[in-house]
């Protein structure tokens, strides 16, 4: 045994003075401002492949630069429902604003959500560094962006409202965490503004945020005793305000009957994706304990929570900003788990919060490596020898583990030009072929016809008449996609009298949904061809005169 303990001691003594030498924190500062552009930036055009959510969200920018109202452009009258309650203006008028100084493409709209994913990562680092020390936060932005469960490197890639809302929300946490040192009035409303604005981005965060200050507030004013209650109430007031002035100015736009209507269809929507299924429960629970989230960290994203538990409730020696990560994360959780379909989106946020607790955990094993192996050599010990060889081992799986997965993300979300199928339909491939259709569009299909789809990217990427149905639809087929709800709802014969289109464009998400009645298209329109591979490619029909 004692053999054995000199071996081990003989093998760390050297391995652990070098990596003592380097500077590491230094080091992944370096790194992290190079390799971040790169990572959100190229191959951002093709990669990932555009679909019809992406380009509803560009839909509105672009009819706002071009026909000056905050609408979907629709052909037979614009549309009100889907990306307007989807992400809020603060994407919108972004994007808008490219679209204004440089012409309206899906590039442009993808450099405003890169930007808003570099401010992500910015806020993430400041707000871990702020609440848990620098290495952590380097840990941190090294875990999230490689982590199957945030999906960073697909979502913070293209148009939407998630990745945006993520950089609000983490830039008020950073603002609140540094309040902590020296309170006031107006540090609590910026945070509040922070939070209203995180709000109006993405409508989940107000419950979400509002429920966990809430909570925070009761602890505080019972157990911690920190004094909180007035400027979380300062914080609650000023988020609300933003929310409710964003909510009214809609309605002074659109019209309280226009607005109701919406109101009832995000209702209707919203129905078929919520409430609790014993199904989507057990869906949800092998995402986060499976392959589906990398096993969150190799499980560490379960161990730090405990350990942050441990910090900010029983010792309660934490910021009490980390406290309300913790109960914003563990409500998000419990909304994933037992009351929502399991989308990977819906996961992002406490994704990310627990990656900064990983970090934190990681972080302070590395301290106790360091103390740990100073105590050593003070004072040979086997056991000493032994926990601190543990440790070593431990942290180092860990990073060899988050090594591989980030390097595997960025093959795919980044690097990869082809998108290879995944055996999944719902997840859109093959890269090129909304390129291809476009060229065919253009060469083939003249200016002044009018083209039905559910595909709304070629409405961005080409200059053809569209129309759409209108997005309320999602309420029949998520139903059946994800309820086991029956497909009845296919457009046929009277939808089609009312729009009288001169082509149709079958694309891998309406075929999937079944959208269109494939029986009527057969017998009614002259099939033209498919352009594009597999599940994945455009079908063209073509009515008659």
């Amino acid at each position: 045994m004692e053999n054995a303990m000199n071996s081990v001691n003989r093998f760390l003594q050297p391995l652990i003075a070098l990596l003592m030498r380097i500077n590491w924190e230094k080091f992944f500062q370096i790194v992290l401002v190079l390799v971040s552009p790169f990572l959100i930036f190229y191959n951002l055009d093709i990669n990932p492949r555009t679909w019809h959510d992406e380009a509803s969200m560009l839909s509105v920018p672009m009819t706002l630069v071009e026909d000056g109202v905050y609408e979907s452009r629709n052909y037979g009258g614009n549309q009100t429902f889907g990306p307007i309650q989807s992400a809020g203006p603060t994407v919108m008028l972004s994007i808008a604003a490219v679209f204004k100084l440089f012409g309206v493409g899906l590039l442009q709209g993808r450099v405003i959500a890169g930007i808003y994913s570099l401010l992500a990562l910015w806020f993430l680092y400041h707000c871990t560094a702020e609440l848990f020390g620098k290495r952590a936060a380097l840990l941190s932005i090294f875990i999230m962006p490689g982590s199957p469960a945030v999906g960073f490197l697909i979502h913070g890639r293209f148009v939407s409202g998630d990745i945006p809302a993520l950089s609000f929300f983490l830039a008020a946490c950073y603002t609140w965490a540094k309040s902590q040192r020296t309170s006031s009035i107006w540090k609590s409303i910026l945070v509040g503004c922070l939070f209203g604005a995180t709000m109006i981005t993405k409508t989940q965060y107000f419950v979400m945020v509002i429920a966990a200050a809430i909570l925070l507030a009761v602890l505080d004013y019972f157990y911690f005793r920190r004094g909180m209650v007035r400027p979380i109430g300062i914080i609650i007031l000023t988020s609300a305000i933003w929310f409710f002035a964003w909510t009214a100015w809609q309605i002074w736009y659109f019209g309280a009957d226009l607005y109701a209507e919406n109101a009832q269809k995000f209702s209707d929507l919203a129905a078929t994706t919520t409430g609790f299924s014993i199904s989507t429960t057990v869906e949800a629970l092998q995402f986060i304990f499976g392959s589906g989230s990398g096993y969150l960290f190799m499980y560490w994203g379960i161990f730090s929570a405990v350990y942050i538990f441990y910090l900010s409730f029983v010792k309660k020696d934490q910021n009490p900003v980390t406290c309300f990560l913790f109960i914003i994360q563990l409500l998000w959780i419990g909304f994933f788990v037992f009351w929502t379909i399991p989308w990977q989106t819906y996961f992002i946020v406490p994704g990310t919060i627990l990656s900064m607790f990983a970090g934190k955990l990681a972080s302070d094993l590395v301290h106790e490596i360091a103390h740990g192996w100073i105590a050593w050599k003070k004072a040979p010990d086997g056991t000493v020898g032994m926990l601190l060889a543990g440790n070593v081992i431990a942290v180092s799986a860990f990073l060899l583990f988050c090594a591989y997965q980030f390097q595997s993300l960025v093959r795919m979300d980044v690097l990869d030009t082809v998108g290879t199928p995944s055996g999944d339909i719902r997840k859109p491939m093959e890269y090129a072929d909304p390129y291809s259709m476009v060229a065919f569009l253009n060469e083939n299909i003249e200016q002044d016809a009018v083209i039905e789809t559910w595909e709304r990217e070629l409405g961005i990427l080409t200059d053809h008449i569209y129309h759409y149905p209108d997005q309320s639809m999602l309420v029949f087929t998520h139903a059946s996609n994800f309820r086991n709800a029956p497909v009845n709802y296919s457009l046929g014969k009277e939808y089609f009298d009312g729009v009288r289109p001169d082509y149709v464009v079958v694309g891998w998400y309406s075929r999937f949904s079944n959208i269109y009645d494939a029986e009527f298209l057969s017998e009614n329109t002259e099939f033209i061809t498919r352009i594009g591979s597999q599940d994945y490619g455009y079908d063209i029909y073509k009515f008659g005169p």
